[in-house]
């Protein structure tokens, strides 16, 4: 056989020495290496932050909604349930008064079915009081259209003019608030001649 020619040798590529296009990629990728990051667009970045920034507010405005329901669902229980405690408190005089109607079935003693509506008596006044209910004192003072309620007037030399001398219905205050006008009756002058 004979041996191959120095052209064959450049031809073949067990033989030959690396091509020229090798080299010159092998710089090119280590060029790419050495280049600075590429810079995010600022659009998309800006797009990016209004999208964040629409999501926290529909985050909050949707806590906001939630929280207006829950206060106005809390508001509706309170207004529901405000006399609980003292509806509570009426409970034991309702009993003490169906006690007392059954006494009456049992007994013919009146005198301590009186004492006995007596006692309820004082104990529905304490539980009004304890609740900020107040009687409205009329009998002997001047009359006073914000807490009276003149029911009729009757001729008195006894008491100047304007003045409660008799009390037809009691007049009720919650915390000062006006609930009920006393019912009154109120002097005036007697007529001239009579």
């Amino acid at each position: 056989m004979a041996s191959p020619s120095p052209t064959d040798a450049a031809a073949s590529p067990e033989t030959s020495a690396p091509s020229a296009a090798p080299i010159e990629s092998a710089p090119a990728a280590g060029a790419a290496e050495t280049a600075p990051p590429a810079q995010p667009d600022p659009v998309e970045k800006l797009q990016a932050e209004a999208a964040s920034w629409k999501d926290k507010c529909l985050r909050a405005h949707a806590e906001m909604d939630n929280l207006r329901k829950r206060l106005a669902r809390e508001k509706q229980e309170a207004i529901e349930y405000a006399n609980e405690g003292f509806l509570h408190d009426l409970l034991p005089i309702v009993d003490n008064l169906e006690l007392a109607l059954q006494s009456m079935e049992q007994s013919d003693n009146i005198q301590t079915l009186k004492e006995g509506v007596g006692m309820v008596l004082s104990q529905l006044h304490q539980t009004l009081k304890k609740h900020g209910v107040d009687h409205v004192e009329a009998i002997g003072k001047p009359f006073d259209y914000h807490a009276h309620e003149a029911v009729s007037q009757v001729e008195s030399d006894q008491h100047p003019e304007g003045t409660v001398i008799h009390q037809t219905r009691k007049g009720y205050k919650l915390k000062g608030r006006l609930l009920r006008p006393a019912g009154v009756v109120v002097s005036k002058p007697p007529e001239k001649g009579s």
